[in-house]
């Protein structure tokens, strides 16, 4: 026997249509359900970066001089340390190669040779966190607009298979010296970190003022007052714990203390343009 024949006319079509609406919705929360779990291709956590991560980098070498500013070429080197574009860890030279170069740079600063009496001064790395009112910010954009970036990305520590690490690392070979006889070296260092890249690892593929303009609305103009400070993003494959310090997969800074969404929006439209993860 039909429905309709079973009830009266007006309430058998009122049923009916109450039917018809219940399967719609059903319908509709499945889909909703199946899309919602479909998204997520990888999750994804941040973190800070810890303060030993310097231990990767190599350790400048200058050789002062009279106007206490490096030599041009320690550009080169700095490039492998805080990269300005996404670069892989697997493309950087090897640390002895690295602190050979950084000697040899030394030395051409000074204008002396290999085994010449003259003193080097090795100028470290020193790696901070975001400030508490940063990571804040950080907590609560980057569960909004990551994803934005990276389609597919799903923001869970309980799940994460891939996280990303976040501070501020300064100092270096273009670190203030104190007691400079030189009094403009704060504007020197400015424009040596306003050049574009003509050399090293990212040569001829960087263009910063377009990238500053491009991201900077994101944070406001980064600098603490320190023109050696940047911002920098590590990208791992794998989630940490107890293993010991490890490279990462792919690293980037920017020039600035307080650029954190700069630098997480440029690691993630790399890593969605490359397919990682």
């Amino acid at each position: 026997m039909s429905l309709r024949k079973a009830l009266p006319g007006r309430h058998s079509v009122a049923l009916l249509g109450a039917l018809m609406v219940g399967l719609v919705l059903t319908s509709s929360r499945t889909a909703g359900a199946e899309t919602a779990t479909g998204t997520c291709n990888a999750y994804i956590v941040v973190e800070p970066l810890p303060v030993d991560v310097v231990k990767l980098l190599s350790s400048p070498v200058v050789v002062p001089n009279p106007q206490g500013f490096p030599d041009a070429s320690a550009r080169q080197l700095q490039e492998w340390d805080l990269p300005s574009k996404v670069t892989a860890w697997r493309e950087r030279p090897s640390p002895d190669e690295l602190a050979r170069r950084w000697e040899e740079s030394g030395r051409k600063s000074s204008g002396t040779t290999k085994g010449a009496n003259q003193a080097l001064t090795h100028r470290p790395y020193v790696a901070q966190p975001l400030s508490p009112e940063q990571w804040k910010d950080v907590e609560k954009w980057f569960p909004n607009e990551g994803p934005k970036k990276l389609p597919g990305l799903c923001v869970d520590a309980g799940k994460a298979t891939y996280r990303l690490e976040i501070g501020v690392i300064s100092g270096g070979a273009f670190a203030p010296t104190r007691g400079s006889s030189n009094p403009h070296e704060y504007e020197q260092m400015s424009q040596v970190r306003a050049q574009d890249n003509a050399v090293g690892p990212n040569a001829g593929t960087f263009n910063p003022t377009a990238h500053e303009s491009r991201y900077d609305e994101l944070n406001g103009l980064g600098g603490s007052g320190d023109p050696s400070a940047h911002t920098c993003v590590y990208f791992y494959r794998r989630v940490g714990g107890s293993a010991p310090l490890q490279p990462p997969d792919y690293y980037y800074c920017h020039s600035g203390s307080d650029m954190p969404k700069s630098v997480l929006t440029t690691m993630l439209k790399y890593l969605a343009k490359a397919g990682v993860p």
